[in-house]
């Protein structure tokens, strides 16, 4: 059985510092032991609030941030999610879902399990209604945030803009690694545009146009309305 990787190990996995194929055997231990792949999620969010802590050069700090989201989405075992071009609006902005079945394990019972796995399934079938019916009063793990994600994103299809930025302040969306924390933002903007809390939308697309990422050129448009 392979050792559990030490938190050294862990750290310089989620900083980018290792290699991809010198990495395959931890993330391979990742994916089989939910407690190193619980440490491996802390490390990453520890990590981005240093980083929001300390702020860098905007490049350096991007280029960090996209290794280190790159080795989170290989260890997280639920909805892998890929990159897409830049959308004008965030009205016509689907999160794009991996066509792979959800795997949810960790302390998750059959029914959880299975209503997860569904409401996945639901939003890659555009069907935002179903997602909410699915997730609504379900208790989502901090292990399974870009569960949530989706259901922040089926809330504000269906129209409840409030109940979306209910579910993105339990994410915390300040700590998520990217490209998670984009999208959030993404979502966030369209939730307080249809609240009409037009500065605060603002603000967020003014942030968002200023780096570079999928949203860079929507937000500038946005920004500029």
């Amino acid at each position: 059985m392979t050792a559990h990787p030490s938190e050294d190990r862990l750290l310089d996995i989620a900083a980018g510092l290792v290699a991809k194929g010198a990495a395959a055997d931890d993330l391979a231990h990742l994916y089989a032991c939910p407690d190193c792949e619980q440490r491996f999620r802390s490390i990453c969010r520890d990590l981005e609030r240093s980083r929001l802590a300390r702020p860098a050069p905007r490049r350096k700090a991007w280029i960090a941030a996209g290794l280190a989201a790159a080795a989170a989405i290989v260890a997280a075992i639920l909805v892998p999610l890929a990159r897409t071009p830049a959308v004008p609006d965030p009205a016509t902005y689907w999160l794009p879902v991996d066509s792979e079945t959800i795997e949810l394990r960790t302390g998750r019972t059959d029914v959880e399990r299975s209503a997860f796995a569904e409401a996945a399934g639901a939003y890659r079938d555009h069907d935002a209604a179903r997602v909410v019916r699915l997730l609504s009063g379900k208790d989502i793990p901090e292990s399974h945030d870009p569960l949530r994600l989706l259901y922040a994103s089926a809330l504000l299809k269906t129209g409840d803009a409030r109940g979306s930025l209910r579910e993105l302040a339990a994410l915390k969306v300040e700590t998520l690694p990217q490209p998670y924390r984009d999208r959030a933002l993404w979502i966030k903007l369209g939730a307080l545009r249809v609240l009409s809390r037009d500065d605060e939308a603002r603000a967020i697309a003014r942030e968002m146009s200023e780096r570079p990422g999928e949203f860079e050129d929507g937000a500038r448009r946005l920004s500029a309305r």
